[in-house]
């Protein structure tokens, strides 16, 4: 995910260098532009994605960003949840409607770094993502050999993104795997999960 922050890469190379053998590899921010130069030729987007700070995420690494950021996935699979909105603006690379003076009236231009947003073990199997400024969280789930267990404040969606687990709370039980998803009503109260798979939980703090 890629989130606005007014650094500025620039590429540099060895003075006089005449010969392309001794020129540096090209940086992932060049590579990125090249390609977006492709599918979006002329789109003042591609500069403007020079001046954006790259984080590259790990498997069970994940970034808050607070309201006013522009971002932009390059690449992989991730999950995201957001805050209830009414809109969305778009800054460019995209045929869809661009409304600029709208997004430079909402956007946060200051600099800040990688917004990494450490997990919290709450029990064997689940980490907890929650940001101290939300109203919501995140709760990735691999029962593995013991059961995961999530105490509901309110109500919850959850998704299998592998393998297969068994879901039990107060009221219901119900089976996933993999691509499949789930609504949870606040009065399952605890919902237990086992199993070999992982999920991924968005519910109310």
């Amino acid at each position: 995910m890629t989130v606005i922050a007014a650094s500025v890469i620039a590429a540099t190379m060895p003075g006089g260098a005449s010969d392309r053998s001794e020129l540096p590899e090209p940086s992932a921010e060049l590579i990125t532009a090249a390609a977006l130069a492709e599918d979006y030729p002329g789109d003042p987007g591609i500069v403007i994605a020079l001046l954006l700070n790259r984080v590259s995420l790990a498997r069970g690494e994940a970034i808050y960003l607070p309201a006013g950021n522009i971002h932009a996935y390059l690449a992989g699979l991730g999950v995201e949840l957001m805050n209830a909105s009414d809109n969305v603006l778009r800054g460019g690379l995209t045929p869809k409607h661009i409304d600029v003076p709208e997004l430079l009236s909402v956007l946060d231009f200051r600099p800040l770094p990688a917004p990494y947003l450490p997990g919290r073990t709450s029990g064997p199997g689940a980490t907890v993502y929650a940001p101290t400024d939300g109203d919501f969280r995140l709760v990735a789930i691999e029962p593995g050999d013991s059961t995961a267990t999530v105490e509901l404040t309110g109500p919850a969606i959850i998704i299998a993104t592998a393998g297969d687990m068994q879901l039990a709370g107060e009221r219901s039980s119900a089976s996933m795997t993999r691509g499949e998803s789930l609504y949870a009503t606040p009065d399952e109260r605890t919902l237990r999960v086992f199993g070999r798979g992982t999920a991924f939980l968005a519910t109310t703090t």
